[in-house]
């Protein structure tokens, strides 16, 4: 694997999100809020459970456009109440490629439309009934308690990267795509129908969400045994 050296920072756009790294095992994640003259802000994301300190040096951690990046910071202040940050933007990052084809585990709910126009859709499955099992940068494994309806003109997926919110904003991505394989695995009854989504269409913003899930080794969900199978079968 090529690692790089690079001390120009690429731009960065509000809601990229970053892993902190700290001491031993510290660790939490936020957003990038802008840049200013004191360095990087940063949004903290609630659910963290531990925070950097004044004056500590983290490791911060992203994708973006298809490059994992690792840089060192110095936590210049963080606010009393933890959901904001400043840090000094870092002198250089190491970079190296995310694989196009790399997949991880992921036991995503996910709404799916069916288009039959650019603008109309034709079929709408909540994503209490349809699993995304798992994804990479351009495309994802999808099992559906229903059929699609044939031939499809276009499908778009309406995901939330963390089951934990499904209904947070900063999670949510929209993917469209085609249909490029199926099968039925009769084994599995609750979704049966497993389609393959090639994505054809995706935001720059969410780009960056969905590279970085892809990058997080923690994104793989170890309870994908039940569906291997199916994967298998697709």
């Amino acid at each position: 694997m090529t690692i790089n050296t690079i001390t120009n920072a690429p731009i960065l756009k509000r809601r990229q999100l970053l892993t902190l790294e700290y001491n031993v095992s510290g660790k939490a994640q936020a957003s990038f809020d802008g840049k200013k003259q004191d360095g990087w802000w940063l949004r903290i994301d609630p659910e963290s459970q531990t925070y950097p300190k004044a004056g500590q040096q983290i490791d911060i951690k992203f994708a973006r456009q298809g490059l994992l990046y690792h840089g060192r910071g110095i936590v210049k202040a963080i606010a009393r109440n933890h959901t904001k940050m400043v840090v000094s933007e870092p002198a250089y990052f190491e970079t190296r490629p995310i694989r196009q084809s790399n997949r991880v585990d992921a036991m995503l709910k996910t709404s799916i439309i069916i288009m039959n126009s650019e603008e109309q859709s034709s079929q709408f499955i909540t994503r209490h009934d349809n699993q995304v099992v798992n994804l990479s940068i351009t495309g994802a494994l999808v099992a559906s308690k229903y059929p699609l309806k044939a031939p499809p003109r276009g499908i778009m997926l309406m995901l939330s990267l963390d089951n934990n919110r499904p209904y947070d904003i900063q999670n949510q991505i929209y993917l469209r795509g085609s249909i490029v394989r199926e099968g039925k695995d009769w084994a599995n009854q609750r979704f049966p129908y497993a389609y393959g989504i090639q994505f054809t269409r995706v935001r720059d913003d969410f780009e960056g969400l969905l590279e970085n899930f892809i990058s997080d080794p923690n994104a793989a969900n170890q309870e994908l045994e039940e569906m291997m199978d199916l994967a298998a079968t697709a």
